[in-house]
């Protein structure tokens, strides 16, 4: 099951997933799920951009060479519109969208800078006024009901499906050079298909209702008659006009090509060598004045000759498992030259749907382009030298083989990975533990050095997440540990981190330190080995303190930070007065918690009783005394120990503290929140609203905004709560790949919710109670466009963002990219981008931004 998400690093299915062998805007890996065989020697692959909605045409500002733009022929919720290609260094990624268009299916730049669309279905030409001088974009709608009418409330349903100004020499009776002659396809349900022109910026009469009365700026017609009624049986799919302005060329759907003067007088024209059957696109190269036509059913592009009409196959698509012809290797492609006939963009509708970028080959030696495919196997636990290839065999030297190519592989993010093979063209690498790993691949020609071509893989735990579109704790990353349990920050140094292990021994139970490695994180050294442990705290001075369930015991481990041999040393031996109580939280008083009973910088104990030995009860020590005197060891918060009888028919979970200081929280495993003062006084509950917690297993308290995380383990998710009102929203939810229902335990087992000192992260621990290794979620606040954590903004940190990037109001692309959604609003759009134009400075420099 696939799930939008604005949250983990981690693939939606169990094992492991290349995410991005394609990325959106990069040197791409151009073998999976798509390959194209080039016959000729003019072009070569130079880039794939992989699109959340279809491509159309691509058209150059004729003011500002170099600047494109695209049109996406969709709806106006899926992002149907007009976007700039923005480049980045010498390759393109889809960038801000000028304007939102329901189906816009082509696109023109007059001479003056002004950019026209036709809208399919929707009866309409408009025009976007000088797109190149910025925001805000004037959008007029020019021809609203598209087609001549007979009166002026009559409504057309014709269908303008492609637009071309016709160039110097097509003049006629009805047409003069520089006007927009207007294709429409009209064989689907209004016959028949017809060519109209338009003055540009002509006025209609009246204003804007598409009744032109002026018939020397608007003309139905190019011809007053279109003879070959054949043509008027199939729908009309694109036109050009030949190099030299005197003849259209249209297509259409049964592979018909018809030849049109400027009088609209039409002869067929039949190319030889190749028998065509859905012709969708067409265009004619500026350079030497070929015809090239691309059919669907053929996965083909052929070009051929105006004067002898032989045609010669340029490329074919393919898709892996499906052989040639078959119209799911691509689907209704169209054609758009442009740079005066150095970069060729076809377009492909399939799924995924693609823009294809293909590159003019200069003379001498062209530069070599890299591709990586890969194959990672599913894996099962326990991780144990998990291998999987990586292979650059398809990469092309840019003359046409890959000959003479030397090859370098390199670890681009992740946990530390073995490569077999750095200079091979294909390697085996070898991961120790679940990760998000990026690799990329250099070649080399012996003459000019490509871009990197970059892929990640996830080797994902059995459990994921997803946070909410609010949630700002979006980057992940999971350590396995079997039951894991509170994070605590040594005060003394809060870049040591420690954390429990409730396993028996045997499963590695006990205190270990957590280590941040390799852009993510792994358990360190095992301080102590005990079984059970159940809480764990630090006081001021920097020594642990920890509990054991079930057997009543406080222990203390002196300044772990000193490092070995450390010493695990019981403090009081029998909680409570009684051998079977269950001590199953502490926490150190903050701070301004200053009561009869309990001062800063003691221990708080919370003692679960409901399950054998009832009431629950709420205990303080202070280790500022002596150990083993009497008088350390208080058996009260307040006057007394216990809660209200109302509140002992279930379990104490979990103790937390306000953001000021001044307030205890007690959360009940029944979904309670209690609220006590410094004297043991029960201020009343949490008025939670917006969700009903039926297994409250763990509260932290954020330090940023004070807010309450409560962890339910019925409902496979974590909520924040106003302390105040008891507002909640959803943050956090917990799926099993195979698993698709929420309120399901084996998702999410005995949660536990810590934060870090800066509120940066959030720790959650999941025991998943069915299978052997539970994990600790370390997950994030996005703190820029350093994705990888090396001090720079470069290609590397580029290649996530375009894994990422699906445009405005829809989610991300792919698993892990919640980092790249700066604003946040749940998309990575062209605003994100934005921001990380504004940090890209390049590799081993710093970033261009705060």
């Amino acid at each position: 099951m696939k799930r939008s998400t604005c949250g983990s690093i981690f693939s939606t299915a169990m094992g492991a997933l290349a995410l991005s062998v394609a990325l959106i805007g990069a040197p791409s890996a151009l073998a999976q799920p798509v390959s194209v065989t080039i016959d000729g020697t003019d072009y070569y692959a130079y880039e794939l951009l992989v699109l959340p909605i279809p491509a159309g045409d691509v058209v150059e500002d004729p003011q500002d060479p170099g600047r494109l733009y695209m049109a996406q022929d969709d709806t106006l919720g899926a992002g149907g519109g007009i976007y700039r290609l923005e480049p980045l260094g010498p390759f393109w990624v889809r960038g801000e969208k000028i304007a939102a268009i329901d189906n816009p299916t082509s696109i023109l730049f007059a001479p003056d800078g002004d950019l026209w669309f036709a809208r399919d279905y929707e009866e309409g030409i408009g025009v976007i006024r000088s797109p190149r001088t910025g925001a805000p974009y004037t959008v007029e709608e020019i021809i609203e009901e598209f087609g001549m009418p007979t009166t002026p409330t009559e409504d057309r349903d014709d269908d303008p499906i492609a637009i071309a100004l016709a160039p110097p020499g097509f003049d006629g009776s009805n047409v003069d050079p520089g006007e927009m002659v207007i294709g429409d396809r009209g064989a689907d349900g209004n016959d028949p298909n017809d060519f109209y022109v338009y003055t540009l910026n002509a006025t209609l009469d009246p204003p804007g209702s598409g009744f032109p009365l002026d018939p020397t700026q608007y003309k139905r017609y190019l011809a007053n008659t279109f003879t070959l009624s054949e043509y008027n049986t199939i729908n009309l799919n694109d036109f050009t006009f030949t190099s030299d302005g005197s003849a259209l060329l249209a297509v259409f759907a049964g592979g018909q090509i018809a030849q049109l003067n400027a009088e609209g007088e039409d002869t067929p024209l039949v190319p030889t060598g190749v028998t065509f059957t859905s012709t969708s696109g067409i265009a004619t190269n500026p350079i030497d004045g070929r015809i090239w036509v691309a059919d669907d059913n053929l996965d083909e592009i052929w070009s051929f000759d105006m004067g002898t009409l032989a045609a010669r196959r340029e490329m074919l698509f393919t898709r892996a498992g499906s052989a040639a012809p078959n119209g799911i290797n691509f689907r209704e492609p169209e054609i758009s030259f442009t740079g005066n006939g150095e970069y060729i963009w076809v377009s492909d509708i399939s799924t995924p749907k693609y823009l294809w970028v293909f590159k003019k080959r200069q003379p001498g030696n062209n530069p070599p382009t890299a591709r990586i495919t890969t194959d990672v196997p599913n894996y099962t636990l326990p991780l144990d030298d998990f291998s999987f290839t990586l292979d650059g065999t398809t990469s092309d030297d840019g003359d046409g083989g890959s000959q003479g190519l030397t090859y370098q592989w390199v670890q681009l993010y992740g946990p530390a990975a073995t490569i077999a093979s750095p200079t091979a063209p294909s390697t085996t690498v070898t991961v120790s533990r679940p990760g998000a790993y990026g690799f990329a691949l250099l070649v080399d020609d012996g003459q000019a050095v490509n871009n990197q071509a970059m892929t990640s893989v996830a080797i994902a735990p059995l459990v994921y997440f997803e946070a909410s579109a609010t949630c700002p704790y979006k980057k992940g990353f999971a350590v396995p540990i079997a039951e894991p349990g509170e994070v605590v920050f040594d005060p003394t140094d809060n870049n040591r981190m420690y954390v429990m292990n409730d396993a028996a021994v045997a499963n590695g139970g006990g205190i270990w330190r957590l280590d941040k490695v390799d852009g993510g994180y792994a358990l360190g050294e095992q301080i102590v080995s005990t079984a059970n442990p159940s809480g764990l705290a630090f006081t001021p001075n920097g020594d642990l303190w920890h509990l054991t369930d079930y057997a009543g015991t406080v222990w203390r481990i002196p300044a772990p930070r000193l490092g070995a041999p450390y010493t695990n040393e019981m403090v009081i031996s029998e909680f409570g007065g009684s051998g079977d109580d269950d001590s199953i939280q502490l926490v150190t008083a903050p701070p301004g918690f200053d009561g009869t009973n309990v001062d800063p910088g003691d221990l708080v104990i919370g003692d679960r009783g409901f399950d054998s030995n009832p009431p629950n009860a709420v205990f303080v020590y202070s280790p500022t005394l002596p150990v083993g005197d009497p008088g350390a060891y208080t058996t009260t918060l307040g006057s007394s120990p216990f809660l209200p009888s109302t509140y002992n028919d279930n379990d104490i979970n979990d103790l937390a503290f306000s953001k000021d200081g001044s307030t205890l929280f007690i959360a009940l495993d029944k979904g309670q929140i209690l609220k006590l003062d410094a004297e043991g006084n029960l201020l009343g509950t949490v008025p939670v609203t917006g969700v009903s917690l039926t297994n409250l297993e763990a509260i932290g308290v954020n330090p940023l905004d004070g807010r309450i995380w409560a962890s339910d383990d019925n409902i496979d998710q974590v909520w924040s709560i106003d302390p105040d009102t008891g507002e909640a929203r959803l943050e956090l939810s917990f799926f099993r790949p195979t698993d698709t229902r929420v309120d399901h335990q084996i998702n999410f087992h005995d949660p536990g919710v810590s934060f870090s000192p800066d509120g940066r992260k959030i720790f959650i621990s999941d025991v998943t109670d069915t299978v052997a290794e539970g994990w600790l979620w370390i997950i994030e606040k996005p703190t820029g466009a350093d994705f990888d954590g090396d001090g720079d903004v470069d290609v590397n940190d580029f290649a996530h963002f375009q894994i990422c990037f699906n445009g405005s109001s829809r989610p991300p692309a792919a698993e892990g990219c919640s980092d790249a959604d700066f604003e946040p609003d749940g998309d990575v759009d062209v605003n994100d981008f934005a921001v990380f134009q504004l940090c890209f400075n390049g590799a081993a420099r710093p970033p261009a931004c705060e």
